[in-house]
């Protein structure tokens, strides 16, 4: 589940007093006065004025009013379910209101309780846990499929050279070092008559078609330092020219077209794919879908008197709506960086606190669970019944909450 969730302030209250056992009642009405409230079903109790003292709040139907207007002392009730408010109803309730029924805590204490957790928690949960990774299939060859080739048969950002076509792809600074790896798909029926090679400059690999048809050929370097371009070559050996060059659509095997060469010796053949990858991964973190605008991403040590962030380059992420998905995805291209960061994420946001205006049903966008914790500690708190042993243990769950990928990193929002 994401970090952030959406959720009422009703849903939020009932969950917290349930857990802390003060969710004595709730229900709908099924008689009413101006001074009393029956419900046959739920306030059923074996003793009569067993409720005394405890508050009834009307939270829906005819009635209700966010704040203490909806909210009464029970003066007395019957074991068959009706109890006798004090002081009476502003507006008398009917059948179509819904009621809860606390005895720790005021729903106002609630409430504010909510609020507080909620602007309290907001500057590090701008952005969920990491909710997907995967390798962009990007391609550092262009025109890998060959769909660019005009009617002379000359393949964009490809040259010839004798019996011979090759492209050069550009090097991000980040696979310095690392092994990269190319895949051709090629067909012929000419036994080690076709050759791919694939070189840095300093050092080549080379793979040999076996002449069986449909074939991938793959070779791979470890790319050299102050490498800045990696040369893949195709080959057709012992000829000395081209005597054809076409795009073809009939015969191909994975892209939508194949590229036909013909030497001059007359050996055939058709480059389906050239595809050599990045190997950059993506990682996707869910944000609040209420963020307007994200104007910059870093990342930093939260742990820090005074934070040294690393800015991302905008081409390093990217921010797909919340119309495409339930939410704002944010994503990250490439790798990341060491261990023990947090996210920062710079932007605009609307107010995600409730209202008057949603009221008590309003949705309200927030980490359910750290939340449901934050506000059970502070009214637990406030009554002086707030062991050690569960302070120490909030502490552990909320840094477990604020835990996100890489490993050790977390969210945190200046917004």
């Amino acid at each position: 589940m994401p970090t952030i969730d959406e959720v009422t302030q009703q849903e939020l209250r009932h969950d917290i007093s349930r857990r802390l056992g003060d969710m004595i009642a709730t229900g709908v009405a099924t008689a009413t006065s101006v001074s009393s409230l029956t419900d046959t079903k739920n306030l059923l109790v074996t003793t009569a004025d067993r409720l005394i003292g405890a508050r009834m709040f009307l939270y829906a139907g005819e009635g209700y009013a966010l704040g203490a207007d909806s909210e009464r002392y029970i003066s007395a009730n019957t074991t068959a379910g009706a109890v006798s408010i004090s002081p009476n109803w502003t507006t008398t309730p009917d059948v179509t209101t819904y009621y809860e029924v606390h005895r720790k805590w005021r729903v106002q204490e609630y409430n504010t309780a909510i609020h507080n957790a909620i602007r309290a928690d907001a500057e590090f949960h701008i952005s969920g846990p990491e909710s997907d990774m995967y390798a962009i299939t990007r391609n550092a060859l262009r025109n890998g499929l060959f769909t660019d080739i005009d009617t002379d048969g000359d393949a964009e950002f490809w040259t010839e050279s004798a019996a011979t076509i090759y492209a050069v792809a550009a090097i991000p600074p980040e696979l310095i070092g690392s092994t990269v790896e190319v895949k051709v798909v090629i067909w012929t029926i000419w036994t080690t008559a076709v050759k791919i090679t694939l070189s840095d400059g300093t050092t080549s690999d080379t793979d040999t078609h076996g002449g069986s048809g449909w074939e991938e050929l793959t070779a791979s370097i470890t790319v050299a330092d102050a490498t800045l371009e990696i040369t893949l070559t195709i080959e057709i050996l012992g000829g000395a020219s081209f005597a054809t060059t076409a795009k073809e659509t009939t015969i191909r095997r994975r892209g939508p077209c194949s590229f036909k060469l013909v030497s001059n010796t007359g050996v055939t053949m058709y480059i389906d794919s050239a595809y050599m990858p990045h190997g950059l991964p993506m990682r996707e973190y869910d944000l609040n879908k209420n963020f307007f605008t994200v104007h910059d991403v870093a990342f930093g040590k939260h742990e820090t008197t005074a934070p040294q962030w690393e800015h991302l380059n905008p081409w390093e992420w990217e921010v797909v709506p919340g119309h495409e998905r339930v939410r704002h995805v944010l994503r990250l291209v490439g790798d990341l960086p060491t261990p023990d960061r947090v996210i920062r994420v710079d932007g605009m946001t609307l107010p995600w606190l409730p209202s008057s205006d949603t009221s008590d049903t309003g949705v309200i966008g927030v980490n359910i669970e750290l939340i449901t914790q934050t506000v059970m500690r502070a009214l637990i708190q406030y009554r002086g019944e707030w062991s050690r042993a569960e302070e120490v243990s909030y502490w552990e769950f909320r840094r477990d909450q604020r835990i996100m990928l890489p490993d050790g990193s977390r969210s945190v929002g200046a917004i």
